[in-house]
């Protein structure tokens, strides 16, 4: 596996500018590894859900502070996973295929029981639930969306929707965290799990761990050719 700072060296070798461009998104994708500090983090970001959640939080494009140049944020996304898993872009359904089904979780509209909680009607927190129910577009898995309804994945959430929500039936604002807590609260009968709790119940596997590009040599052994 690589560090953020040499998939954004990377990325500023193909596309031009300079690496500051691209560190906050190589960062992004790997920001699970302070959740598990092995190579099984990579599953729960580096696939074709994690470019399209990457493409809500950072946009579609990308506009370069350095020189005013513009890279769709799916390009850098898709290159930051192959650089990592070669050159390949896993789906979730593959990164999940092992996640065993949980003990249970709770049924009903969550928009419905956090409108009893905060008030406002159903509808305002649809949006919410939309997002949580994101995993299941890309997983055949009934429990896919346990990848982010966890710890982390409200810190996700607010990352996507900002530090608070407004209303739209009343304009009362909420803080975003606070709602996915008490969904993600509410979904898993009363707790909150952490992404290690669920993704190291995921075993280890070859193509998991495998594969990525030694960047840090590749890109010394460039420089010196250059020089």
């Amino acid at each position: 596996m690589s560090h953020p700072f040499y998939h954004a060296q990377s990325a500023a070798r193909h596309w031009g500018g300079e690496w500051r461009d691209y560190i906050a998104i190589e960062q992004w994708f790997d920001q699970t590894k302070s959740h598990l500090a092995d190579c099984r983090h990579r599953l729960v970001l580096h696939n074709d859900f994690g470019i399209d959640l990457c493409q809500a939080v950072f946009g579609a494009d990308l506009a370069r502070a350095s020189d005013g140049g513009v890279v769709p944020v799916q390009d850098i996304a898709e290159r930051h996973i192959r650089e990592d898993f070669a050159e390949r872009v896993p789906t979730l359904a593959e990164c999940l295929a092992d996640l065993p089904a949980p003990d249970g979780q709770a049924g009903g509209s969550a928009a419905e029981a956090l409108r009893r909680r905060f008030g406002g009607m159903a509808d305002d927190y649809a949006d919410l639930e939309a997002w949580f129910a994101r995993p299941e577009r890309f997983s055949p898995q009934p429990w896919a969306g346990l990848v982010i309804r966890n710890s982390f994945g409200i810190y996700l959430c607010e990352q996507t929707f900002g530090p608070v929500a407004e209303r739209p039936s009343d304009g009362k604002v909420l803080p975003t965290r606070l709602l996915a807590e008490y969904y993600v609260n509410h979904r898993q009968r009363g707790r909150i799990p952490s992404l290690n709790e669920v993704v190291q119940r995921i075993p280890m596997r070859g193509w998991r761990c495998s594969g990525a590009r030694p960047l840090s040599r590749l890109l010394a052994s460039e420089s010196s050719v250059v020089e």
